[in-house]
């Protein structure tokens, strides 16, 4: 009898600390998987607020002519 409940919480302990490791190597490549998408500029979710973030650069405006003078 008393085999049967070493058994039991020793597998208990193996299988606490087996869901321990694998929930910390998810943890860990999640958090790799997040730097290397943010490294790429990627980003996980999109703004709640609606905004679109970019850059712009004006070539020609060509409603100021100067050579109209």
């Amino acid at each position: 009898m008393f085999s049967f409940f070493a058994f039991v919480v020793i597998g208990s302990l193996i299988l606490l600390t087996a869901a321990a490791v694998a929930l910390r190597l998810w943890w860990f490549r999640r958090q790799l998987q997040k730097g290397q998408a943010r490294d790429r500029g990627q980003h996980d979710a999109p703004r709640a607020d609606g905004v679109i973030e970019g850059e712009f650069r004006v070539v020609s405006d060509p409603g100021k002519r100067r050579d109209r003078q």
